[in-house]
């Protein structure tokens, strides 16, 4: 890796340290060993096929349907299922990075990977969503009701389960172990709430998040080798520039009004729908002040 010149007195200029923090974040996943969270997902992917193919999948689903309803139950699941969502996901993410424009490049690819697997999946499976078999009547659905036979696997587990493994391993190490687990717990309770709103069978779920967490980990192993590093390089040097700053903020303003806008199926969930479009808009206020303070300091 070629790093600028040093300035004078022999220290780095502002260039080269920036540069060199964001070539350190990449070396940082040479460092990491993939072969644990791999098996964690392989081992995850194997439990739903397990489910898919017996009868663990009905008696699961219904075991956590069963019992009284209420509305709590609603509001909860429906706020968890919300942070499902693409558009939740992708917020987040842009929120989490900064300025270093880490995160945000390698997001084209992985929602490119993660929709492809996702449709792709549906497609081929092709299983009718548990809403939409004879067990209906015993379903607490929440929110809307999927009845459609592209059930597995499920979207928003997928996403869940990405963006889980993408933090864990693209965020640094201080940040991961302060809030490493609660991302986990968060995120598999997202993936759960599939199964608690009645739109997605348990195998659905877990296979969900097995494959996000898979498509994660093939980013992560191709962004070792020498070519694809220098382009992640290359694009995260060029969100890092003002410029790049200014259209991520513009693109967290479309995203906030984009997921505000549109209708996700879960009314109870609106106070969390509200609170991720604040967070984009926030994120979008800071990076402009930022911006506009770094071009002050150096003009």
């Amino acid at each position: 890796m070629h790093f600028p010149s040093t300035g004078s007195a022999g220290s780095l200029s502002p260039a080269a340290t920036r540069e060199g923090r964001r070539a350190s974040g990449a070396r940082a996943l040479d460092t990491l060993d993939l072969r644990i969270p791999l098996a964690a997902a392989m081992g995850l992917l194997a439990l739903g096929i397990v489910l898919l193919e017996t009868g663990g999948n009905r008696a699961l689903i219904l075991w956590m349907h069963a019992g009284p309803d209420s509305e709590w139950r609603h509001v909860v699941w429906s706020s968890l299922t919300v942070l499902g969502f693409g558009w939740a996901t992708l917020i987040v993410c842009m929120a989490l990075d900064r300025a270093s424009g880490r995160l945000v490049a390698m997001l084209p690819a992985l929602l490119i990977l993660s929709a492809v697997v996702t449709h792709g999946g549906k497609y081929v499976v092709a299983s009718a969503r548990p809403a939409g078999t004879d067990i209906a009547s015993q379903l607490h659905v929440i929110g809307m009701k999927l009845a459609g036979s592209y059930s597995m696997p499920s979207g928003h587990s997928l996403a869940a389960g990405a963006l889980a493994m993408f933090l864990c391993l693209w965020m640094p190490q201080a940040w991961v172990r302060r809030w490493g687990a609660l991302v986990v717990v968060v995120a598999v309770l997202a993936s759960v709430s599939r199964v608690a709103v009645g739109a997605h069978w348990p195998a659905d779920a877990a296979c969900g998040f097995a494959l996000g967490m898979l498509c994660v980990l093939l980013l992560a192993w191709l962004v070792r080798k020498r070519p694809v590093r220098k382009l992640y390089l290359a694009f995260a040097a060029r969100i890092h520039l003002p410029a790049g700053q200014w259209i991520l903020a513009g693109i967290e303003v479309i995203a906030g009004v984009s997921f505000l806008a549109s209708n996700i199926g879960y009314p109870q969930g609106r106070g969390m729908l509200y609170a991720v479009a604040a967070l984009a808009w926030m994120s979008a206020a800071a990076r402009v002040r930022r911006v506009l303070r770094r071009g002050r300091v150096h003009g």
